[in-house]
């Protein structure tokens, strides 16, 4: 499925909870890297483009539930 122009995504990352592994910017380099051994998502712009189900399973995979993906109507 590709990502619906109508919804906004945000990603945040609790660096709390984050250990720095660096799952999720294996599995979505186009949406996160790593900065000071914690993921950090990329702007928006960046992965506007990225499969919004892939953008969930990489977050739900995160072994510390660190990783929110909040999606809002644009508009």
């Amino acid at each position: 499925m590709s990502a619906d122009p109508r919804v906004r995504r945000t990603v945040r990352v609790d660096h709390g909870l984050c250990s720095g592994t660096g799952n999720c910017v294996r599995a979505l380099p186009a949406v996160f890297r790593l900065e000071d051994r914690k993921a950090v998502p990329h702007p928006p712009a960046e992965w506007a483009d990225v499969d919004p189900d892939e953008l969930r399973a990489v977050a739900d995979a995160c072994p510390w539930a660190a990783i929110e993906v909040e999606e809002q109507p644009d508009g």
